[in-house]
């Protein structure tokens, strides 16, 4: 199975010779763009709900000449200093003639240009003369107001894993998934998207839908269907992802919620199905939010309650599909917004669940019907006459019928070369949230958490500076950790340029945080201390090719017992434009730790829609390569092939999942058409 890559590969390379097409490099520069901001998290799912929004971002891009800052900053790579720089630009300048005219914004880096051209544009008024210009055919006029992407994907494993040898799992080894998306004129949209999981037996295991239309008359946003909600900075309704402590400082103060959100992602049990709507009366807004979607769950036929809720979304085990879609909730919720001079927003929630029976989880969220009341701010001054924004605000209070949690944050921009961020949380112990997601030391569960986050972002002439100062710390013990504890985690980051065109990165993490140790009889404290140390270059040695490389060394010790640990990890990345329409990637990683304690976390180039971000552990190496091909400027072809070995291990994984060999390759096949 090793060669199977080798004629698709010479596949993909004869069909592309024979096209004509532009580089397309939308899908490398989202990921650029996202990987400060997940490259620290520890989640190793292949689908991500953030990439699936700034993908859309590049459907929908942002229009110079009409954003405020607050609209440049979706853009992940963007601070407020960026953004204000290209606002004053427009206003000494006068409206952008082409996208390409940021990279004449004074003080703007070219390289976070390059980043940021996807998901913007500049639109020009027509100034074509109307009684010249014919009459364009109804037909035809109906075929340029419609847009259709098809993504169809398979994800397979070449090794067996012990689920299929012992005839456990129900279904083959390979992972399919199918989206597509019918917009028309930019303001109707319906899509559909299939999944089934390696092991599953149905191919639509998974099926999610929505109708949605936009900016009709008054009303902002309709959807029938699926769909999520974002509320205020977390604390009662987020989307799946939640926000989390990254290289990119201001991230955490940035985020912006969007109401209601079209659901078209693959987590199976973190949305909601029904209908939800939105109506502008300015300067107010009303939305109002109806659900009644199944989940899967454990029930407990002895007590008549749910006992766990599972999120993976398997389905593979007779087990795992007895509670599928087991239990049931009945959503109901609206929504207020005030807006002041359009840089204050004030917003009130309010919304009940009812489950199908008595939620009894180790979460703290105890019985049948639940409510939640959240008041939300932020600040951002609008920018669109020019208007220099030296700062923005946002927080919310959140109130679950027992106690209030409160999240505030802010960032200050002193001047182009130096900015702080702030943000303080306060999560008691009985508070809960059951569609939350936070900034938090876990932002899934958002409670029994005070903390303090301070960060700095500074430009020297020497380079780019970010920092940031986290304490935390969880007041009452709970049922794994029966007294109080409390940690702190920082991170210092300096990049820059060597020579013209070699950025180099170095990069310092260290947390410190009480853990318990469980013994045969009892549990102790111990003090657990992680440091990470970094180094990366990138070298763009043509503009064909360009060089990656990174080594990073963890350190993990308890202080209690005086155990230690360590890690490290090399890789040797490699982007290479074979023709306009071809493009390569290509990485090999060795690493070594001591166990999975140590472990190092390593973001990948994947597929269109994927983002791979593996724990790399014990001793071994792991090599893989990434093949993106356009043809006839509608059609993009990507494949990828990985292997990972182990040699001193008789068996990879664990469980159902478990490899009986050191070796693991698999290979990802996607096809995404736009028309």
């Amino acid at each position: 199975m090793r060669k199977l890559f080798i004629p698709i590969a010479l596949f993909l390379f004869s069909v592309s010779s024979s096209t004509i097409a532009q580089t397309d490099t939308t899908s490398t520069d989202i990921e650029e763009s996202l990987e400060n901001v997940l490259e620290e998290t520890t989640d190793e799912s292949e689908d991500n709900f953030l990439y699936d929004e700034f993908e859309n971002l590049t459907k929908h891009p942002i229009d110079l000449n009409t954003c405020s800052a607050e609209d440049l900053l979706q853009v992940p790579i963007l601070d407020l200093s960026d953004a204000n720089l290209i606002i004053e630009h427009r206003k000494k300048f006068g409206m952008f003639i082409s996208s390409s005219e940021l990279f004449s914004v004074e003080k703007l880096d070219a390289e976070k240009v390059r980043k940021l051209l996807p998901f913007v544009f500049a639109e020009q008024t027509s100034f074509k003369n109307a009684e010249i210009e014919k009459p364009e055919a109804v037909f035809t006029s109906f075929l340029r107001d419609v847009n259709f992407d098809y993504r169809s994907r398979i994800i397979s494993d070449l090794q067996p894993r012990a689920g299929f040898l012992d005839d456990k799992y129900q279904g083959n080894k390979i992972k399919f998934y199918n989206r597509g998306i019918f917009e028309f004129d930019n303001t109707y949209q319906l899509s559909f998207l299939t999944e089934k999981d390696a092991g599953e037996k149905s191919l639509n295991d998974f099926t999610s839908y929505s109708l949605s239309a936009k900016k009709l008359g008054d009303f902002s946003s309709i959807v029938i269907g699926d769909f999520i909600i974002e509320f205020g900075n977390g604390l009662a309704l987020w989307s799946p992802y939640a926000s989390a402590k990254s290289a990119d400082i201001g991230f955490v103060t940035r985020q912006r919620d969007k109401n209601i959100i079209p659901y078209k992602s693959t987590d199976e049990n973190n949305f909601f199905r029904g209908a939800a709507i939105q109506y502008d009366w300015y300067p107010l807004s009303f939305s109002l939010y109806a659900s009644n979607n199944y989940f899967d769950a454990s029930i407990d036929s002895i007590r008549n309650v749910i006992s766990s809720m599972p999120i993976d979304g398997y389905h593979r085990t007779e087990t795992e599909y007895d509670k599928k879609k087991s239990a049931k909730e009945q959503f109901l919720g609206g929504r207020v917004d005030y807006s002041i001079s359009n840089s204050l927003q004030l917003s009130g929630l309010y919304y009940t669940s009812t489950y199908s029976l008595p939620l009894e989880t180790s979460s703290a969220a105890k019985g049948k019907i639940f409510s939640h009341s959240s008041v939300a701010y932020s600040y951002l001054p609008d920018g669109k006459a020019g208007t220099q924004s030296s700062f923005i605000a946002s927080g919310e209070f959140s109130f679950n019928g027992i106690s209030v949690a409160q999240l505030h944050s802010l960032q200050k921009t002193f001047s182009r070369n130096f900015s702080y961020v702030f943000s303080v949380r306060s999560y008691p112990r009985n508070y809960y949230s059951l569609h939350g997601r936070a900034f938090a030391e876990n932002p899934y569960d958002l409670q029994n958490e005070v903390g303090i986050y301070n960060g700095i972002l500074l430009n020297t002439r020497f380079g780019k500076i970010s920092f940031y100062y986290d304490q935390f710390m969880f007041p009452a013990g709970t049922s794994s950790t029966p007294l109080s504890s409390k940690g702190n985690e920082m991170l210092l980051s300096f990049s820059t340029r060597v020579l013209k065109n070699l950025e180099t990165t170095i990069r310092y993490k260290n947390e410190k945080k009480d853990v318990v140790l469980t013994g045969d009889e009892v549990k102790e404290f111990s003090e657990r201390f992680r440091q990470q140390f970094r180094f990366e270059t990138i070298f763009p040695v043509s503009p064909k090719l360009q060089l990656k490389n990174r080594v990073e060394y963890n350190s993990y010790a308890l202080k209690k017992n005086a155990y230690r640990e360590k890690g490290w990890l090399f890789f040797q990345d490699v982007k290479y434009k074979l023709q306009q329409n071809i493009s390569l990637y290509g990485r090999v990683i060795f690493f070594k730790t001591d166990s999975f304690n140590s472990a190092i976390y390593e973001f990948e180039n994947d597929l269109p829609g994927v983002m791979s971000n593996l724990a790399m552990y014990s001793e071994g190496f792991r090599w893989y390569f990434l093949v993106k091909v356009k043809f006839l400027n509608r059609f993009n072809l990507s494949f990828k092939y990985s292997e990972t070995t182990k040699p001193k291990e008789k068996s990879l994984s664990s469980g159902t999942s478990e490899i009986f060999s050191n070796f693991d390759n698999n290979f990802h096949l996607q096809f995404d058409l736009a028309l």
